[in-house]
């Protein structure tokens, strides 16, 4: 087995759970809670695993970090098998769809996304209907 962090970078978390991003110029001025997102790659015999998917953040060209950091590897967004939600907070599932223009894209086309039964739950509203 073998395992590669894919940081996303450092963010300060407002209050109203925005996330910027942390560079030199900005660090010590911006209020909230300090952050990295890393989600994992994980590498079994028969799967190519990403745990947790990230917070979608692209680059100054438009590109998603998390596939940037991929292709440096030459690993495909194709490539991965399973997607494992630890649990849905923004920071750990927005990667999972890549919006180009109106339109909604698996951005891990040939991956089945798992996520634990309770965080499923928290999906839908008290009429058992899905708030989405």
């Amino acid at each position: 087995m073998k395992i590669i962090p894919l940081k996303e970078g450092n963010f300060s978390v407002s209050k109203t759970k925005d996330f910027t991003l942390l560079t030199e110029e900005n660090k010590d001025a911006l209020k909230g809670i300090k952050m990295s997102v890393t989600p994992f790659l994980i590498f079994t015999e028969n799967d190519i695993i990403l745990l947790d998917a990230g917070i979608g953040r692209k680059n100054d060209e438009g590109k998603i970090v998390i596939s940037e950091i991929l292709e440096k590897k030459d690993i495909h967004p194709e490539q991965v098998t399973k997607v494992l939600l630890s649990h849905l907070h923004k920071d750990h599932i927005e990667t999972v769809i890549t919006r180009i223009e109106n339109t909604f894209y698996a951005t891990f086309p040939n991956a089945e996304i798992y996520i634990q039964r309770r965080e499923a739950g928290l999906c839908y509203g008290k009429q058992g209907k899905p708030f989405f």
